[in-house]
């Protein structure tokens, strides 16, 4: 079989995870990077390719897919997402929210959606947390048991060989006081474990009931070296979702998922790097959107196998 036609890729957003899946997609055979856009590197090279600040700045350039890999909220990224849907591109974003849109924001998924599909593409949330390991591989595990009542899921990353950023974020080395005066709990910690609740009932095919979320600091010496965030949920016929989300200093990684089903499953992982496997899986996600019908789609929907378009 020949090699098919590379799929022509805009790289949107170029922080650490962007500038990564920008150079791993001008080596990619399948993929050609053909526009690199971040406001605050416009005029530098990334990729082999001069970035701009502005999609709107792409020109004449066509594209067939956009890697986005900027933006937690979805209110946030709601126009950029409409501007690259109306010039035809498919989209895989790394917005947490993408992961399960309408757990927050009904109306604004359902105008994306409608979006999508009149301009016949495609929109994704692809990355690993949220978006694989707390909800994507739970929901395949349940599909192997027999009435699965429960879905539980422990994730501990250790910060200490994360990048700065990802501390940062979580508010490491901060005094417990300015940590608890951020408002809402906004300011600190990870988006996206709600939404990925609402998907691992969603892929049991679950009726929610409630979602309860929490967010605390974890102090040692006197500052904070972590968060732990919980989230259940509970749906029709007494099932239930508890997902733990641990960062922290020097913890070690790990992942594990307990299926209380019939067999009862539980499966360990040594810990996924995020960053990495991030960018993986929006380089999947690219070379497979293709074969997705047009619309918002959901993580569990995109396919496992890489196909060419």
């Amino acid at each position: 079989m020949g090699q098919a036609t590379p799929l022509r890729t805009l790289c949107v957003g170029l922080g650490p995870i962007g500038t990564a899946a920008a150079t791993h997609c001008a080596d990619d055979p399948r993929l050609e990077l053909v526009g690199a856009v971040d406001p605050v590197r416009n005029g530098e090279t990334v990729g082999g390719m001069h970035v701009v600040a502005d999609v709107g700045d792409l020109g004449e350039r066509e594209a067939d897919v956009a890697l986005v890999a900027v933006g937690s909220s979805l209110d946030g990224m709601g126009p950029l997402l409409r501007q690259l849907v109306e010039l035809g591109v498919d989209v895989v974003s790394t917005c947490e929210e993408l992961t399960y849109p309408w757990a927050r924001h009904p109306r604004l998924a359902t105008e994306l959606d409608r979006a999508a599909r009149s301009a016949g593409t495609t929109i994704l949330g692809c990355g690993v947390n949220p978006g694989f390991v707390m909800d994507v591989l739970p929901a395949l595990l349940a599909g192997a048991t027999i009435a699965p009542a429960g879905i539980d899921v422990t994730r501990t990353v250790d910060l200490a060989h994360r990048r700065p950023q990802l501390r940062a974020k979580m508010g490491v080395g901060l005094p417990p006081e300015q940590w608890l005066a951020s408002p809402d709990g906004e300011t600190y910690g990870h988006f996206g474990l709600v939404e990925s609740a609402y998907l691992c009932a969603h892929g049991a095919g679950w009726t929610v009931e409630d979602v309860a979320f929490d967010r605390r600091p974890l102090i040692a010496d006197g500052v904070i070296d972590g968060v732990r965030e919980v989230a259940e949920l509970r749906a029709a016929g007494g099932r239930r979702v508890r997902l733990e989300l641990t960062f922290r200093m020097g913890v070690g990684d790990r992942d594990e998922v307990v299926i209380d089903g019939t067999p009862p499953l539980r499966v360990r992982v040594e810990g996924i790097q995020g960053d990495q496997a991030t960018v993986a899986r929006m380089l999947s996600g690219a070379r497979t959107i293709g074969a997705m019908p047009p619309g918002l789609r959901l993580p569990l929907e995109a396919p496992v196998g890489v196909v060419s378009r």
